[in-house]
């Protein structure tokens, strides 16, 4: 027999066409060149993701509540800027016509049905779109005293 034919009986070197024959397949140079090619023109997946929204670390410059009177159907906004006791009363002196100086306190009706004098520290809490029945009750000193009611 031929060296360069594939001997079946098993005695002797086992070849044919000058290529070693195994147990697994070898591929060509051809092939092997195409699959690195493949891989290298596999285009490149990277993940997207939406940009992470910024923290504010400063407290905000700015709130803005919801309030209507008892006697009233719609909400009318209410900008605190900044948001304290004296952000309140410049927001409803422009919205209801009421002199900020005249107001003597802000009182705040919680859920509970507890009634709190109100400071800085409780405005500077609230969160934008907060909704508040506002009553503004005129006392014997010709001053007003303010009510927040939430919602």
């Amino acid at each position: 027999m031929d060296v360069n034919q594939l001997k079946i009986r098993g005695d002797g070197p086992e070849r044919t066409n000058g290529h070693e024959l195994t147990f697994y397949a070898i591929a060509s140079a051809a092939e092997e060149n195409a699959a690195a090619l493949a891989e290298v023109n596999k285009p490149i997946e990277i993940p997207v993701t939406p940009p992470v929204k910024k923290l504010k670390l400063n407290p905000p410059d700015r709130v803005l509540l919801y309030v209507r009177r008892s006697d009233e159907d719609i909400f009318h906004p209410l900008h605190l800027v900044p948001p304290s006791l004296n952000g309140l009363a410049k927001a409803l002196e422009n919205k209801y016509n009421i002199s900020a100086d005249m107001i003597r306190h802000f009182y705040k009706k919680c859920k509970k049905g507890i009634t709190v004098m109100m400071d800085d520290d409780i405005v500077r809490l609230y969160c934008n779109e907060d909704t508040f029945i506002v009553d503004v009750i005129k006392t014997e000193d010709n001053k007003y005293d303010v009510t927040l009611e939430e919602l």
